[in-house]
């Protein structure tokens, strides 16, 4: 794991007028760093290690901190609070494993927040399932505990919620491609239950989006992680169609990103959830 050669001095000056404008935040789920990411220009700067092996990341800002679900690795499935600001940033602050809701440990694929509850999508089943069918809320975050809020129509994948709606992207098969989802207008609380289109699939992975980041790109896209980490790619908000696909760099040797989140401006308090 990366030492902490990242010292507060050169972190500060680096990270004050990044936290003035549009900041995006992912993982490299391979050397277990936090990276600020440029969705323009696809650089990706390393800014902090976590500390802890990540493996399956999502990403979401809620109540002014960002939280991370992760599964696939020793370290479980669980919900991290990870340090965006100061001398450990970067560092995630473990819960206590996924329990609940119907949970039995099976995938816990992606969260996104309201404003007022963590969300996630989530599989009922057996651990050797891998399709998150359900929606649900955790609360208390620490806690780790699940509510069941509903079933979900695809398999989704990769969650957001910006617009007042929330998003789902279903990465189906080599042959029926990615579907885009979205919450009926009126009753967000459902979780991305309607069908808005999509795209057929890459056979190379690369350009597949599987995670959309919080806040629209623009009036008509969002952007999300490709399926290898390596590709940030545009989708149109309507219909799901694929645009714009561009590379990562400036990764650590063998990086890959999973998650892409983006800080609310004005950011809002930090809050810190934590159980010794």
């Amino acid at each position: 794991m990366l030492r902490r050669s990242l010292r507060a001095a050169s972190l500060a000056v680096f990270l004050a007028p990044l936290a003035k404008a549009q900041t995006y935040y992912s993982i490299d789920v391979n050397n277990d760093v936090l990276c600020i990411v440029n969705v323009t220009t696809g650089v990706a700067t390393p800014v902090g290690p976590v500390q802890v092996d990540l493996g399956s990341v999502a990403l979401a800002w809620h109540q002014g901190a960002l939280y991370a679900k992760t599964q696939g690795t020793s370290s479980g499935t669980k919900i991290c609070q990870i340090v965006t600001d100061g001398q450990w940033i970067g560092y995630a602050l473990q819960g206590a494993f996924l329990n609940g809701g119907t949970y039995q440990g099976a995938e816990a694929a992606s969260i996104a927040s309201d404003g007022s509850q963590l969300c996630l999508s989530y599989s009922p089943n057996t651990p050797t399932d891998f399709n998150s069918i359900r929606f649900g809320s955790v609360n208390p975050i620490w806690a780790g505990t699940i509510t069941n809020i509903g079933n979900l129509i695809g398999d989704i994948d990769g969650m957001t919620f910006c617009g007042g709606h929330f998003w789902g992207i279903d990465v189906v098969n080599s042959t029926s491609g990615y579907d885009l989802y979205w919450s009926p207008t009126g009753n967000p609380g459902v979780g991305p239950t309607a069908l808005l289109g999509g795209d057929t699939y890459d056979n190379t992975l690369a350009t597949n989006p599987v995670q959309p980041a919080e806040d629209y790109l623009d009036a008509s896209q969002l952007v999300c992680m490709g399926q290898t980490g390596q590709n940030l790619v545009r989708i149109n908000k309507s219909n799901g169609k694929r645009s714009l696909v561009t590379p990562i760099t400036g990764l650590m040797s063998g990086g890959a990103l999973s998650g892409l989140a983006l800080r609310p401006n004005p950011c809002g308090p930090f809050i810190i959830h934590h159980v010794q």
